[in-house]
């Protein structure tokens, strides 16, 4: 979608706008995070018109979009809990403070740190340095050329993304996932435009991408290769209650729990999902005679049975 996107931006063609707006569309049914490109695309967009909506044609309907996005994000929710934001209500999006602000952030940088490696934790950060250095210098004409262009575009994707990370205080390695396409993508267009500065040092700024590829990938390849490690026994407790559940079932039960796929594969029985209060809890175990339920403190699921048994109910 993001290339479809950079291609429309490039050639004005309106064929490479709709194929980027079907595949951030698709993005967003599949998961949200993807589907932030549908945010990303009108902001850039915004800022290439210089906020002018009179300008556009059919990139209007990528506003339609964010706000039809919008529309079905707070339906569910509604329908869900009863609240409009109950994702950044639950997480305590807006009681954030300045300190827990800092935490987060340095958070998600380890997450991304834990994917990469620090070698090319540095590179990144060089990187978007580097694209901020030419978004600032070249503000005027920014859009004017295609590659001061591609490091705006690449900036807001990775810094939209990695805000909205922050905001939603994401606790899992696996939501900064995204990050790392713009990341890298702008370590590319780096190289590319240090070795085009100074052409009579091409074959030697090769030679040092090469050995960064070397040193980086040997730096996640062992990164890669203990978290392989780690997670081979990270679903044991799942696994063994799963296979007790196994034994002391029949074909065509039911169970309740939040590790879906790992106690559907152990137990061979239809597993539903948690709800969100007790109220709805008991009522989905009554509707479909529940047999099981399984209650993890490995991600404090229900989260909201804790709060329940905490305050001594």
């Amino acid at each position: 979608s993001a290339w479809f996107f950079v291609k429309y931006d490039k050639t004005g063609r309106a064929k490479w706008f709709w194929l980027a707006f079907a595949g951030a569309g698709l993005s967003f049914l599949m998961k949200w995070t993807a589907g932030m490109l549908l945010v990303i695309f009108p902001v850039y967009l915004l800022l290439k018109h210089r906020m002018r909506l009179a300008r556009m044609r059919h990139e209007r309907w990528l506003f339609v979009a964010v706000l039809l996005a919008a529309v079905g994000y707070v339906w569910y929710s509604l329908k869900k809990t009863g609240g409009v934001l109950y994702a950044f209500e639950r997480i305590g999006l807006f009681t954030l403070t300045g300190g827990e602000l800092s935490g987060v952030i340095w958070q998600q940088i380890g997450f991304v740190q834990g994917f990469v490696g620090t070698w090319w934790l540095w590179v990144i950060a060089a990187s978007l340095v580097w694209a901020a250095l030419q978004v600032a210098l070249h503000y005027g004409f920014i859009f004017r050329e295609k590659r001061t262009r591609a490091f705006a575009i690449l900036l807001l994707w990775s810094l939209l993304f990695f805000a909205a990370f922050v905001f939603i205080k994401a606790w899992e390695n696996r939501y900064v996932i995204p990050l790392l396409i713009p990341f890298y993508l702008l370590t590319a267009v780096l190289a590319v435009d240090v070795a085009r500065r100074l052409p009579e040092y091409r074959q030697m700024a090769i030679g040092v991408i090469v050995v960064l590829l070397l040193v980086g990938s040997y730096g996640q390849f062992q990164q890669g290769n203990a978290l392989i490690q780690e997670k081979f026994t990270g679903y044991r407790e799942l696994q063994e209650a799963g296979q007790w559940i196994q034994e002391h079932s029949e074909r065509g039960d039911i169970i309740l729990s939040a590790g879906r796929p790992q106690l559907t594969h152990y137990t061979e029985l239809e597993n539903l999902q948690h709800t969100y209060n007790l109220t709805s809890e008991l009522a989905l175990i009554r509707e479909h005679q529940v047999k099981y339920s399984v209650i993890s403190n490995w991600e404090k699921s229900p989260e909201w049975l804790y709060e329940y048994l905490l305050g001594g109910q």
